[in-house]
């Protein structure tokens, strides 16, 4: 063919989808190329052929003038054809996808690109709500896509979908399924976390069946907090579930003076007033519905002595030993060290120890006079104490004549002591986890007991430290808890 130095052309391009020819491309003479690329990746397929073939050759081929060239163009499943750009040599145009041929003039010896871009169908998602029966509301549930209360909504093909999926108040999810068009069966959803449904979306409309029930009423607080004698007291008891009102009721097993209940056909019940008595009542809280549906709980309300003032700076009410001091103090058994000192972490002395015991059980008379101790004068705030609990067989002296009422008391003295206090009852357990504790020692079976009876425990697992020193404040814990 003869070469021109200059001449018009015109470019026929020609579409051909799944279902016909495609546009076509009239190119100019001479050797040109002609490349063609898509977008995006994974949307489709784009290539060339020398018309007035329709098969799919090559990504670029060479034309001669005047030669036409077919772009075939195969979207992948859930993609459509979105645009074709002709661009190159100062040539540039979108043709419209709706005709079926497209004539283009350019000059001679042209290279040309062809951009196809494919875009995602937007498939529905739509759903339908199935009633438990005649009493659910209107809208039984929230259905939100992307944070919009909206339904149906769509989406592309491999979207990632987070469907939330909310009853109203008084119902529950009792199933979610699903199935897209074309399918002939309902398939339940794995995915559902009791908020909402995730999936990727298919190449088709997506439907979901959301079943409904009413919700099982539920006692939801988990426990009382304690209340204490002479404080006012308020507690509420919430609960939830079911889509009818809530009866709530209490029964005492154990009458609490002072309290008192309401709000009965509420989702909470008050417990109100100022406790009387101290002690644990157990309280039987009951919901139900219309429909039958019920729940109960029991709680255990603690009732806390009244708290006495506390005019230690030493004593806070965070220590271990808060309430078992001021109840020494109360009942007679121990002062201070003076008006405002306890001195809880001061040594015990064998006389202050065996004094407690004695004002403990009364302050009685001791049942002999006699005094074998020289470092035991009547003079001596210990002295019929003493006399007391030796009399008692509570404790001897450390030898015939002396009772060492300066001497720190150990911890394996002060559990003997209250043992025998005690009338020397048996453990409730026979195992010994002490590797300090022998059964050969006078303190191994009040250890055991004291133990068993929550008075102490071991100062690790598997030891006890008998012969450590007690303090003020060990000592009148121990009292409480053998006493109380």
């Amino acid at each position: 063919m003869k070469r021109r130095t200059k001449k018009l052309f015109s470019m026929l391009l020609s579409l051909a989808l799944v279902v016909g020819m495609l546009p076509v491309v009239s190119m100019a003479a001479g050797t040109n190329t002609v490349t063609v690329t898509t977008i995006p990746s994974g949307g489709g397929t784009a290539t060339l052929a020398h018309a007035p073939s329709v098969y799919s050759t090559e990504t670029m081929i060479n034309t001669e003038d005047g030669e036409q060239v077919n772009v075939i163009c195969n979207p992948n499943p859930g993609y459509q054809l979105s645009d074709i750009y002709i661009s190159g040599d100062g040539y540039n145009k979108s043709l419209d996808i709706s005709k079926q041929k497209y004539f283009i003039t350019n000059g001679t010896g042209k290279n040309y690109q062809v951009r196809v871009t494919f875009e995602k169908i937007q498939y529905d998602i739509k759903r339908e709500v199935i009633p438990p029966n005649s009493r659910l509301p209107g809208q039984a549930i929230d259905a939100q896509y992307d944070s919009v209360v909206s339904w149906p909504k769509t989406a592309g093909v491999g979207d990632p979908v987070r469907l939330k999926i909310v009853p109203v108040s008084g119902y529950e999810i009792e199933s979610v399924q699903w199935q897209a068009s074309g399918d002939t069966s309902w398939k339940n959803v794995t995915t559902y976390d009791g908020v909402g449904v995730s999936f990727t979306m298919p190449a088709a409309n997506v439907y979901f069946k959301v079943d409904v029930k009413e919700a099982q009423p539920r006692v939801s607080t988990v426990s009382l907090p304690d209340a204490t004698v002479g404080e006012y007291y308020y507690a509420k008891v919430e609960a939830s579930g079911g889509y009818q009102p809530l009866y709530m009721w209490e029964e005492m097993q154990k009458s609490c003076p002072g309290l008192i209940v309401s709000g009965y056909h509420e989702r909470f019940m008050s417990l109100y007033g100022t406790p009387k008595e101290a002690g644990t009542y157990s309280i039987v809280v009951k919901v139900s519905n219309y429909s039958g549906l019920t729940d109960v709980k029991i709680f255990d309300l603690k009732v806390n002595p009244a708290i006495e003032s506390n005019p230690f700076v030493d004593v806070s009410g965070s220590d271990y030993f808060y309430e078992p001091v001021l109840w020494a103090v109360k009942k007679g058994i121990t002062n201070g060290t003076d008006d405002t000192h306890f001195s809880p972490n001061s040594t015990c002395t064998r006389g202050q120890v065996v004094t407690f015991l004695w004002r403990a059980a009364g302050s009685p008379a001791p049942s002999s006079t006699t005094n074998p101790f020289t470092d035991v004068n009547a003079s001596d705030y210990y002295y019929n104490a003493v006399l007391w609990a030796v009399g008692k067989n509570i404790t001897k002296g450390i030898s015939d004549t002396t009772f060492g009422p300066n001497d720190g008391c150990t911890r394996g003295q002060v559990v003997t002591f209250l043992h025998r206090f005690e009338n020397a009852p048996t453990p409730a357990s026979s195992t010994n986890p002490f590797v300090d504790v022998s059964s050969s020692e006078y303190y191994y079976t009040p250890v055991l007991w004291a133990v068993g009876k929550g008075i102490t425990n071991g100062t690790d697992a598997t030891h006890f430290s008998p012969d450590d020193t007690c303090t003020r404040g060990q000592i009148v814990t121990f009292l409480y808890r053998d006493m109380k």
